[in-house]
């Protein structure tokens, strides 16, 4: 009689960065209800190897949380790691 071993390969991962930019600033994300790391759209296009066109697509849909209080557009960085976070568990 033959054994039949049944093998779970399973793999994460985990992506981590720093921005150094003038255009991040920590402040009170609306959505989230806390203060964040808010950082432009280009920023956020190059920390998630995406072009600026998918950042501004996401936010028309409302998939990620923005402030524009001051004079430019301003990204909540923990939207985006939801948004991720969603992106990873439908592949």
């Amino acid at each position: 009689m033959r054994k039949v071993r049944k093998i779970i390969i399973v793999s994460t991962r985990v992506r981590s960065f720093v921005v150094r930019h003038a255009d991040s600033t920590n402040s009170w994300c609306p959505v989230c209800q806390a203060y964040e790391l808010m950082v432009s759209p280009a920023a956020a296009a190059a920390a998630y190897m995406q072009p600026v066109r998918t950042i501004y697509r996401w936010l028309e849909d409302g998939k990620l949380h923005c402030t524009d209080d001051t004079a430019d557009l301003q990204i909540c960085l923990a939207s985006l790691r939801a948004g991720e976070t969603e992106e990873i568990t439908r592949r």
